[in-house]
């Protein structure tokens, strides 16, 4: 017994100083890198409770710690949200939470950018951005379906706030960083702030004009959460003033945005009507007619159309025959174009293929 005591009294006296050494370590005591501690195992540990667990204990770390290691923590966060490269051990809520946990570490470091000394460099940050976008394309499958779905809406969720983090806070107004730790950080030297704040502010266009991209497919697809989240974040990026405009927002906006002041507007009432396969695709069928959007709502529209559930697929085939019936022959060969193109880009993936020849059978014989 005394034994025993002695060992957890020693335990406890470790489990302290740990403690202490988490916070900034006492004196005379170098502070424990927790960046390493959850970064290195979230990388190659087997078990795949254990990394989403590191994935989200790497989110929340606090603003010393992560500024001690942060490009570190970055990588590893970015490499844990993609697909992992031996297929026994993917799982999707390991990369799902990678997501959550990027938005939270950038919530919290700041961007030098925008006055948060020790904060996300410009290039950090759009490495995040891409890792962001990239989850887009997370469409894994398993026996309980496509779990791929929940690394997309993860995507969804964190879009938004990122790019709201690159924009610079009002005056008055406590900042668009959104954490407490990060907004009480001294600006950078004014020098090194305006050249990151001038990368930073070249590259947002661009970057919500990809968002708005992929948010138009998976707003044409074929799950109905997923339809009706992608709506509702298109509907809020549209509807951001502080960000740059997307190619033809205001299109975009009779589509996603409901007004009914606007006689022209085709937005649903509430964003639960793109739940529904018989009203949401007959909302979101002239997005073929914008030419940067084509593409992708075309492609997201395809597997809708040329799946195998029944409900969906009746509905996306009436918007998509209602739409090209009696369009210009211009759009007709636009769109015939770019289902070529799609046959060929994605005629190696079964996912893709199958329903795009089936989509393409229906238009050859409505």
């Amino acid at each position: 017994r005394a034994a025993g005591s002695g060992q957890g009294a020693g335990g406890g006296g470790e489990d302290a100083g740990g403690g202490g050494a988490a916070g900034g370590g006492e004196a005379g005591q170098a502070p424990l890198d927790l960046v390493a501690r959850y970064a290195i195992p979230l990388g190659k540990d087997p078990n795949a409770g254990l990394r989403r667990g590191h994935a989200l204990a790497l989110g929340a770390l606090p603003s010393p710690q992560l500024r001690a290691s942060l490009p570190a923590a970055v990588e590893a966060l970015v490499q844990a949200s993609r697909p992992e490269a031996v297929a026994e051990l993917r799982d999707p809520e390991t990369r799902r939470n990678a997501i959550s946990a990027l938005v939270e570490l950038s919530q919290t470091a700041g961007l030098v950018a925008t006055g948060s000394e020790g904060g996300l460099t410009t290039p950090l940050f759009l490495e995040i951005f891409e890792a962001c976008l990239d989850a887009f394309g997370d469409y894994q499958t398993d026996n309980r379906g496509d779990v791929g779905s929940w690394v997309r809406e993860a995507a969804m969720h964190a879009a938004l706030p990122l790019l709201r983090l690159a924009t610079p806070p009002e005056h008055g107004a406590p900042g668009s960083i959104g954490d407490s730790h990060a907004a009480q950080l001294s600006p950078p030297p004014e020098g090194e702030a305006e050249a990151e704040a001038e990368a930073l502010q070249a590259a947002l266009p661009s970057l919500c004009q990809r968002l708005a991209a992929a948010l138009s497919q998976q707003a044409v697809e074929k799950i109905d959460r997923v339809r009706e989240l992608a709506a509702v974040s298109l509907s809020a990026l549209l509807s951001e003033k502080r960000l740059p405009a997307v190619a033809r927002a205001l299109e975009l906006r009779r589509i996603f945005v409901h007004d009914p002041s606007d006689s022209t507007c085709t937005a649903p009432a509430t964003s639960a009507d793109f739940l529904v396969p018989a009203v949401c695709f007959g909302v979101t069928a002239p997005l073929l007619a914008l030419s940067e959007y084509r593409l992708p709502a075309l492609r997201g529209l395809s597997v809708s159309a040329g799946g195998l559930t029944e409900s969906t697929l009746r509905g996306a085939r009436a918007a998509l025959d209602k739409h090209l019936t009696g369009a210009p022959r211009r759009h007709l060969q636009c769109v015939a174009s770019d289902l070529l193109l799609l046959l060929r880009q994605h005629r190696r993936e079964a996912r893709l293929a199958l329903p795009l020849l089936r989509t393409t059978e229906h238009l050859l014989e409505a």
